[in-house]
């Protein structure tokens, strides 16, 4: 579970992992109100939404970039979207069990396996 906001960090991710251990599966994160990669990936052509609207500002992307979006094709198995109040709900979660604060794009990834 790597967050996604412009495709660098998951890309590259993808792909030290799936080199490290090729049965990995590797998932992207990003927050419903900022779904411009997740669109994009799933339905192969660039989706640009009107605005982003996310407490998770680190992906908050509403222009996908073309070469990440081609780039998680094959190495990325899938992308899961989390909300602001699951966000915030691992935030806390976080917290209360590590006593790690963590910035909103950095507890997506525990959003989403929480949920």
């Amino acid at each position: 579970m790597v967050p996604l906001g412009n495709g660098a960090l998951l890309t590259g991710v993808a792909r030290w992992a799936k080199a490290a251990r090729p049965g990995i599966e590797v998932i992207g994160v990003q927050a419903t109100g900022a779904d411009a990669m997740e669109k994009s990936w799933r339905t192969g052509h660039l989706v640009f939404p009107p605005s982003v609207a996310t407490i998770a500002d680190g992906i908050g992307v509403r222009v996908p970039i073309a070469e990440a979006v081609a780039d998680m094709h094959g190495i990325v198995d899938d992308v899961l979207l989390v909300s602001d109040d699951q966000i915030i709900t691992a935030m806390r979660l976080l917290f209360r069990k590590a006593g790690l604060m963590t910035e909103p794009s950095g507890a997506a990834g525990v959003a989403a396996i929480a949920a």
